[in-house]
């Protein structure tokens, strides 16, 4: 068995078995005489032969021996006789093939010129079986292939969604905070003390109301102009450092507490000069038209430890 180029009119939609890819127009390609399997001519040549299993022109199958139909008892015939007769079976060995009217040889199958199935007189079906099945792998493929790419997106796209939705709650309950009154009053204790830190009895006095009173560890009241002055005595002391301290702030409710009326409570170690203070502070702070809606200390209790 032979095979040699063949016409595109017989390659188009056929598929290389080998490479599993199309045989395109001027491909250059091989038939194979026995089965009709088209191949590019390099798929050929590295395979040794055609692809098609069982086909005796594939180089894994194995070489089987057969009798010829038309074998005959030679009976007592001469080897010259032999000679002659298989001389004459060489020469009529070949047919016209019924399409291209080339020559091929009579056992084969199909022209290895323009792939005519010389045994059934026509040209097989474009679409083969291996065809079929390998477009069918191929819509499969694309198939999964487009519904991991939907899913990957579809992925992404829930990803996206759940931090925008979680970084707008972030936001928004961080804006929640900052304009809560815990936060404002918070601030506003802490530049309080860090205006004491100062020793600093203007800014302090913009933190304290009209009305603003002092107990002391000893239950002692003393109204804002009798703070301020002591507060001058203990800095005119203290030297140049001043150390204060808060620590487990909260703002604990009570009947007394309003929207305009708060209370907090935290630690303080107060450290100046030879005065060294520590317990527990509790402000009443007030928010109104006297106040400028800011809020300031009006009641500030001292309880040592």
């Amino acid at each position: 068995m032979t095979t040699s180029a063949a016409t595109y009119d017989y390659l188009k939609g056929k598929i290389c078995p080998y490479c599993q890819s199309p045989l395109k127009k001027n491909a250059d390609a091989m038939i194979c005489s026995a089965c009709g399997t088209p191949h590019h001519r390099e798929c050929w040549e590295e395979n040794k032969g055609c692809t098609t299993y069982g086909c005796k022109m594939n180089p894994t199958t194995e070489d089987t021996f057969e009798v010829p139909e038309e074998a005959v008892d030679i009976g007592d015939q001469t080897l010259e006789s032999i000679r002659e007769s298989l001389s004459r079976q060489g020469v009529e060995s070949f047919i016209d093939c019924p399409n291209c009217e080339k020559r091929v040889e009579a056992s084969a199958t199909y022209c290895k010129f323009c792939g005519f199935n010389v045994k059934e007189n026509k040209f097989d079906d474009a679409s083969s079986d291996f065809e079929k099945d390998y477009k069918r792998r191929y819509r499969d493929k694309l198939d999964v292939t487009r519904k991991r790419f939907y899913l990957t997106v579809a992925s992404i796209t829930i990803i996206v969604i759940s931090f925008g939705i979680l970084g707008f709650m972030t936001v928004k309950k961080l804006n929640e905070y900052f304009a809560s009154d815990q936060y404002i009053i918070k601030s506003t204790i802490d530049a309080w003390v860090e205006a004491r830190r100062e020793k600093d009895i203007v800014r302090i006095r913009e933190f304290l109301t009209d009305d603003y009173e002092y107990f002391g560890k000893d239950g002692k009241k003393q109204d804002l102009n009798e703070r301020l002055k002591r507060l001058e005595q203990i800095y005119s002391k203290s030297g140049p450092e001043i150390t204060i301290g808060i620590s487990a702030f909260s703002m604990p409710a009570d009947s007394t507490i309003t929207p305009n009326n708060k209370q907090a409570t935290f630690y303080e170690n107060f450290k100046a000069g030879k005065i060294n203070e520590k317990g527990t502070k509790t402000l009443r702070l007030y928010k109104g038209p006297e106040t400028g809606e800011q809020w300031k200390i009006y009641r500030e209790i001292f309880e040592s430890q």
